[in-house]
This record gives structure tokens, sequence and C-alpha cells, in this order.
């Protein structure tokens, strides 16, 4: 008789443990980012975060230097660093290239859904010039790279909610357009100090003129075209001016 109490009740202990892991797996989970997360502040700044969050993981490692910049001024490879052919261009193939394009396209796609939806989600102005000037410049800071390293590149500037297979490249000069309204903007809006909700650590004024005046400087010399050297040199002057 013992046993078989002992037997019953298990067999109850069961039923219940069972009834009750019904109720959580009841959920519901999302397999990528919707319309509906930027409805909130919470979900744009968590929008924009993520995106730094990438950034972070990827700016500091040897192979995104050797994939992004390699090769230029900025940069000079390490006694012992690997993939050595990305400084000298000798031996590039498909093989060398292509850590950062996934993460770059996953955030500018999250980055236009904070521009499209934030105007909606209900904050207050100061906070909605923030976050619109914050998603500004990482889409121009993703840009950048991009059309630096490979030249012609998509150019996606809405929301994409359904998957598809059909891209094209836009020209060069289309995206570098692109890149300086979007860091013209971010400069103009941002504030002259690192400020909350970043934690002191998301871009400011002086960042995004920096990198505008990089983007000028860039595309100057890879269209001969004078008035960009001035721009650049007029910003860069202008942050030293104002340190």
């Amino acid at each position: 008789m013992k046993y078989r109490y002992i037997h019953i009740t298990m067999l109850l202990a069961a039923g219940v443990f069972l009834s009750n892991c019904k109720k959580l797996l009841e959920e519901h989970p999302e397999a990528g980012i919707v319309p509906a997360f930027f409805n909130s502040s919470a979900g744009l700044l968590g929008g924009l975060s993520g995106v730094y969050n990438d950034i972070r993981g990827a700016w500091g490692t040897e192979g995104f230097s050797a994939e992004m910049v390699a090769g230029v001024d900025e940069d000079m490879s390490g006694a012992s660093a690997s993939g050595i052919q990305l400084y000298t261009y000798n031996g590039l193939n498909g093989s060398n290239f292509g850590a950062a394009w996934g993460t770059a396209y996953s955030d500018i796609n999250t980055l236009n859904g904070v521009l499209q939806y934030a105007p909606a989600a209900g904050l207050d102005s100061a906070t909605l010039k923030q976050y619109i000037a914050q998603a500004k410049f990482l889409r121009g800071f993703w840009y950048f790279y991009l059309v630096q390293t490979w030249g012609d590149v998509p150019l996606h500037t809405t929301f994409i909610t359904v998957p598809s297979k059909a891209d094209s490249r836009q020209p060069a000069a289309q995206v570098y357009e692109q890149i300086i309204r979007d860091l013209t903007d971010a400069a103009a809006d941002l504030p002259n100090a690192p400020a909350s909700p970043f934690l002191g650590k998301a871009a400011c004024k002086p960042v995004a003129q920096y990198l505008l005046a990089k983007a000028y400087l860039t595309r100057g010399w890879l269209t001969g075209g004078a008035s960009d050297f001035t721009q650049a040199y007029t910003i860069c002057s202008g942050i030293i001016a104002n340190k």
C-alpha cells in the first residue's frame, strides 16, 4: 500500500507540473523587429542601443579594422596582424570581405524603423529630436563605411518588413549624398557633449561633424571636387576652434 500511495502522489505531482508547463509555454516569439516595436520610447531607445551594441562588438576587433580601414592612412598593420593582404591589396578575394555587411544592413533597417515610426510614438519634442539625430548619425556611420569599402551598395531608407531576395546597388555618388544629409542633420541636432539616456557614451555634435568632414574629404578625393575639400576644411577648423 505504501508504494501505491507513492505512485499516486507522483502521478498527481506530474499532472500539476504538466498543467503549469502549459501556461509557461504560451509564448509568442518574434523572428525580428516589427513596426509595433517602435511605438514607445523604450522600443526606440532599445533599437538605438542595439545598434550601438553591434558597433561596439565589431569596431574594436581586428577583423572589422582590417576589412573597413586597412590600407588607409589612419590604420597600420601590427607585427602580428593576420590578413596582411588587406593592408597591401595583394591576393584580395571574396572570402576576405563581408563580415560587417550583414550587421550593417540589419542595423540600418533598425535605424530606418526608428526614423519612420518615432514621430508617431508620442515622445516629447526634445527626446524625439535626439532619437532622430542619433539614428541619422548611426545610419550615416554605417553607410560611410559600406560605400568606402565596397563602392556602389544598396541604399535603403525605409523600414523593411517583408524578406526579399531582390536588391540592387545604387551609385556611390547617391550613397554619399544620403550620408552627407544624415550627418549634416545629426550634427545640427546632437548635443555638444554626450548626454543621457545613453550613459554619456553616444555620439555628440563634434563626432558627427568629424565623420561629416571625413565623408566630404573622401568624396572629394574620389571625384576631385574642390568644394568638398573646402567643406571638410571648414568643418574640421570649426571642431578645432571649438575644442
